[in-house]
């Protein structure tokens, strides 16, 4: 948090952290039940060019261990987006979004969702929401959170 580490070992340690996640055995952690009794189709989003991966890959396996049903779109541009919007239809949304990602940028992203996939709720997380109270209302989106139980309850 104080720039004390390296670029390299930053890249390495996030790596490694990563790879641990998609190793990690759902049966280690615990036995998978379906949240609230009802299994979501979720979409796990990071925009292209966005270096935020790791959180997305935790929300992914926590899901996952929850019972739903998640699709993980790590390179988010409009193009991808339109592929995904003609496959699968979504539940939830979940934007994961890193504090210096430019709101411009975020909105359009948002509003792009809404067009695809009209009935279904965005949710945005990541460190944008912790130092931005407003980010609901500056990018459209449905809610903000970093809890994945959270973001589930607002399907209800």
């Amino acid at each position: 948090m104080d720039d004390a580490i390296s670029f390299s070992d930053v890249t390495v340690g996030c790596a490694r952290l990563q790879l641990a996640v998609r190793q990690t055995p759902d049966t280690l952690r615990c036995k998978t039940v379906i949240y609230g009794g009802v299994q979501r189709a979720c979409l796990i989003l990071v925009r292209k060019g966005v270096q935020h991966t790791l959180g997305a890959l935790v929300l992914a396996k926590q899901l996952r261990q929850a019972g739903q049903r998640v699709v993980v779109e790590l390179q988010a541009d409009e193009d991808v987006l339109k592929k995904l919007s003609n496959q699968e239809q979504f539940d939830v949304i979940m934007i994961s979004s890193p504090d210096g990602e430019c709101r411009n940028e975020l909105r359009s992203t948002v509003n792009k969702c809404r067009q695809f996939w009209s009935s279904s709720n965005i949710v945005v997380g990541g460190s944008i929401v912790e130092f931005n109270k407003d980010i609901v209302c500056s990018v459209n989106a449905d809610h903000a959170t970093n809890e994945w139980q959270e973001a589930l309850d607002i399907c209800n």
